[in-house]
């Protein structure tokens, strides 16, 4: 999952552009709303993920830039999933294991058995779309 230090960083850093000017009053409000609302929103998209519990095979996926990254296990669809940044390794027809409160996912290949740990933590950094 994403790491809460830029939660933190930013609306320090609005504070500290804005502090000394006349407003003041706005830009501290703005820090603790977008603070606030972040932090609501990482903690709500974290205990959603690790609420799902699935083991099957993958059936559908689902990434885009304006979709819902989603996965598709056994027929019943796991939104929010972030099977984007794993979509080199993998591909409909293989084997996902997630257990509850996990901070990751086992990858088990179709045609090799190989098995492949997908964490998280992981999960940064740029993706290109098709």
């Amino acid at each position: 999952m994403l790491k809460a230090l830029p939660l933190l960083l930013f609306p320090l850093m609005f504070i500290l552009l804005f502090y000394n000017t006349r407003w003041r009053k706005i830009s501290i409000y703005t820090c603790l709303f977008f603070f606030i609302s972040g932090t609501i929103l990482y903690f709500k998209g974290s205990q959603r993920i690790n609420s799902y519990q699935f083991r099957g095979i993958i059936t559908g996926l689902t990434y885009g830039r304006n979709k819902v990254s989603s996965v598709t296990v056994d027929g019943k669809i796991y939104k929010y999933v972030l099977v984007e940044f794993f979509k080199d390794k993998i591909a409909i027809g293989d084997s996902l294991i997630k257990n509850k409160n996990s901070n990751g996912m086992t990858l088990i290949k179709k045609y090799t058995n190989e098995k492949i740990a997908l964490k998280f933590e992981d999960a940064t950094g740029y993706v290109e779309y098709d």
